[in-house]
């Protein structure tokens, strides 16, 4: 009880600490990937991960001010960043979220450690993954509009 416990405390802990930073603190330069590194991270996401049966399945976390996978249609290139943005804090969240499995060891049996690690692997996981396929499908949608990321990235910090 104690780990599950502690667990919960570490998880809101870092949520609280997500959704209190400034979201400049999220944003990232991205390589920039050729068509085809693109198409084919995509055609891993959809292909071998079978992302699209599955990832509207899982619950999500909408804030104030965030984005909603229903309410997502063609938006203008600043609301495109917003969301790209909130991939990236999403995919933060649940990162961190898994920085509590050396702790776990150092305070549990390995055999208790590993099954907890286990069981935050598999929470966890499934929401990094769909962070970065959204990142991705974004990313498509801002280059089809014509513009470089490089002056995509330009454009967002100076709003």
């Amino acid at each position: 009880m104690f780990n599950f416990l502690f667990i919960l405390i570490w998880h809101v802990i870092v949520f609280i600490i997500c959704v209190s930073i400034n979201s400049q603190f999220y944003l990232q330069k991205e390589k920039k990937n050729s068509e085809f590194k693109y198409k084919s991270k995509k055609r891993f996401y959809e292909n071998v991960l079978k992302i699209k049966k599955w990832k509207v399945k899982l619950p999500q976390y909408v804030g104030v001010n965030g984005y909603s996978k229903e309410r997502f249609i063609d938006k203008d290139i600043l609301d495109l960043y917003d969301f790209l943005n909130e991939t990236y804090r999403g995919e933060w969240n649940h990162a961190m979220s898994c920085t509590i499995i050396p702790v776990l060891f150092l305070i549990n049996t390995i055999e208790k450690s590993i099954i907890l690690s286990i069981i935050i692997i598999i929470i966890n996981l499934p929401f990094i993954l769909i962070q970065r396929y959204n990142r991705l499908r974004i990313w498509n949608i801002l280059l089809k509009k014509n513009k470089t990321r490089n002056n995509l990235y330009l454009n967002y910090t100076d709003k």
